[in-house]
């Protein structure tokens, strides 16, 4: 099939649909991202498509995808997949490619399209099983978490049950200095209140020496001992509840990971908030993609404005900064006609804002979780509000900028990383990474045309300010609250 030929099919099935059921196709780009996807497949261009708020695009790869004659890979999570199951495929009449739910390819000869979670596939692809034929277009969604699967599907973790299973495949000498290993670990990571921290060098080279006496044979320490000896990162995730802590080993950066990857397959990289400019030059970078077409749709001037409301507060650093903002808190709450939600990465902080709040509007407020019952508030993190609860707020408020912490191990590692190759860390990666955040955040409150407050007033008076405010747009400023509509 040509080229013109696939986006005249893709156009036409789109209308039909749109006449058929106006409802389905709300995203004003809907033809021109499946026009552009239909023309990557048929060229087998690479492309890197930067979608805004809306999730109901889907199918403007998905026609595409059942529409073109040749295999292809669907690289989607299971909540995507649940969407498309459940939400765009009972949309779509009468097609006759074979689609697919599973996680290998069925056959060499195989023409249809296969539905796959994009961390299975990457762990297959990294540890040679994969099953994809080469040449075989791979789309994926949802790119703005492709760093995190890599690191999931090539990383390697040790659980606490682990270290049990270790000492009881060994001969008694060699099990006791195994336990001799873990303890003085968990001395060192207990007595540190941080819940992730980087496991020292001189700890590192320890546990190294002796995993290559051992050599084990056992799963996950095979691939543990293998990788030990890289300049992976060496972290952990301490739980002082139980006293014990996982182990992680993570590939930084991902872009060498990921080269043969890009070599052997076409992809279609779909993803929210992943560069302030269109050619994406600091993601392509972090990921090692080369030249490709790129492709960004901003918000709805008119249908996607939010109001934005920057008041006058100290730093967030600042001793009088919590006292200032417990009253506003308040009043925004009050005044909201729908869901509030609140974001603020300190745990302390989280903790006190939401027992605050708790003990004005009782049951409604929620920590971490979104309760039940109508105008939840929900205090949480960033990572929380990033996985995506199913909530749209009529307010958000941002109690600080969503810049990665200085204090986490992969942070650490990939500004290491830069530095070493001469790269601006700041503006190739936390300014970037703060945006994209600060984008995928909002944008739930684009669809109640609601109020998003931001308290971090860094974005009044530092330099990067103004690409954070210029990332938000459409944004109507407010200077009082009495202003909201």
């Amino acid at each position: 099939m040509t080229t013109t030929s696939l986006e005249v099919t893709v156009h036409r099935r789109l209308k039909e649909l749109s006449r058929r059921l106006p409802q389905a196709l709300p995203w004003p780009h809907q033809l021109t991202m499946a026009r552009l996807v239909a023309r990557s497949l048929t060229t087998g261009r690479s492309a890197l498509i930067q979608v805004a708020s809306q999730p109901e695009y889907r199918l403007s790869y998905l026609l595409p995808a059942l529409s073109w004659p040749q295999p292809l890979v669907l690289a989607l999570t299971p909540t995507v997949q649940a969407q498309l199951q459940q939400q765009d495929l009972p949309l779509v009449e009468n097609w006759e490619k074979p689609l697919l739910f599973v996680e290998q390819w069925p056959q060499p000869d195989w023409a249809g399209v296969l539905v796959v979670d994009p961390v299975v596939l990457l762990r297959d692809f990294f540890r040679r099983t994969m099953t994809v034929p080469k040449g075989v277009p791979i789309v994926f969604d949802q790119t703005q978490h492709l760093e995190a699967w890599v690191e999931t599907a090539l990383g390697v973790r040790v659980e606490p049950a682990d270290w049990q299973r270790l000492r009881l495949s060994l001969p008694p000498a060699q099990a006791e200095q195994v336990l001799h290993q873990v303890t003085e670990l968990a001395h060192y990571l207990l007595t540190n209140p941080n819940p992730t921290q980087s496991v020292p060098q001189d700890l590192r080279r320890t546990l190294g020496g002796l995993l290559q006496a051992i050599q084990p044979t056992l799963e996950p320490w095979t691939r543990f001992t293998e990788h030990l000896v890289t300049d992976w990162p060496l972290w952990s995730a301490v739980h002082h509840q139980s006293a014990s802590f996982t182990l992680y080993l993570s590939p930084v950066p991902v872009a060498a990971a990921l080269a043969p990857l890009w070599s052997q397959h076409p992809v279609i990289l779909i993803g929210e908030g992943l560069d302030s400019q269109k050619q994406a030059p600091a993601f392509r970078y972090r990921l090692g993609l080369g030249e490709m077409t790129t492709v960004q749709f901003a918000p709805d001037r008119h249908e996607e404005e939010v109001s934005l409301y920057l008041p006058d507060l100290p730093e967030t650093n600042h001793p009088h900064f919590v006292a200032r903002i417990l009253p506003l808190l308040g009043q925004l709450v009050l005044t909201s006609p729908g869901p509030v939600v609140v974001l603020v990465d300190s745990y302390a902080l989280r903790r006190q804002l939401g027992t605050y709040l708790a003990a004005q509007f009782g049951s409604r407020v929620g920590v971490g979780r979104v309760p039940t019952g109508a105008r939840p508030v929900v205090v949480a993190d960033w990572d929380f509000w990033e996985q995506g609860p199913g909530l749209d707020p009529a307010t958000l408020v941002l109690v600080n900028l969503p810049f990665p912490a200085w204090d986490q191990p992969l942070v650490q590692a990939r500004i290491h990383a830069l530095k070493q190759e001469g790269r601006d860390w700041f503006r190739e990666y936390l300014l970037p990474v703060a945006l994209g955040r600060l984008q995928r955040g909002v944008n739930p409150v684009r669809r109640t045309k609601g109020l998003v407050a931001l308290l971090d007033n860094r974005v009044s008076w530092r330099s990067y300010g103004a690409v954070l405010l210029e990332g938000l747009a459409p944004a109507r400023r407010l200077y009082t609250l009495d202003k909201v509509d």
